[in-house]
């Protein structure tokens, strides 16, 4: 029983932990669908100036920095969500080879249990025949 009440209070923490991975990733892929967005609207700006003139030029290679600076920041960003993904899945894993573990000691000592009882219970009727 106790074993079952911390299972479940480990598979809670579990899905808890499941949970905030899938919220900061949907956050994440927002803020990469806006950097995706940001990305072509300056990319198709930078199509309309054209470079005609030095000014437009100048504006072109800021915008062109600041292109790469979101592609940049947006690479680290699915980096960082990809980590904490395997991260999850690890420990998930290792809670769960942990929790089979248990389980299978469980029913061992269950079937030693039985083993002995029926021992015991073989032992006491011996004597009344």
């Amino acid at each position: 029983k106790q074993w079952y009440q911390r299972r479940v209070a480990i598979t809670a923490g579990i899905e808890d932990e499941l949970d905030n991975e899938r919220n900061q990733k949907q956050r994440l892929e927002k803020a990469r669908n806006e950097l995706e967005a940001q990305i072509a609207a300056y990319e198709d700006q930078i199509e309309e100036a054209g470079g005609a003139n030095s000014a437009a030029t100048e504006l072109c290679r800021r915008r062109e920095e600041e292109i790469a600076k979101l592609r940049k920041d947006k690479e680290g960003a699915e980096l960082e969500a990809q980590e904490q993904a395997d991260a999850s899945k690890r420990k998930f894993n290792d809670v769960q080879n942990q929790l089979e573990d248990a389980e299978d000691m469980l029913r061992k000592y269950k079937a030693k249990a039985k083993k002995e009882k029926s021992t015991d219970c073989d032992s006491a009727l011996i004597p009344l025949l």
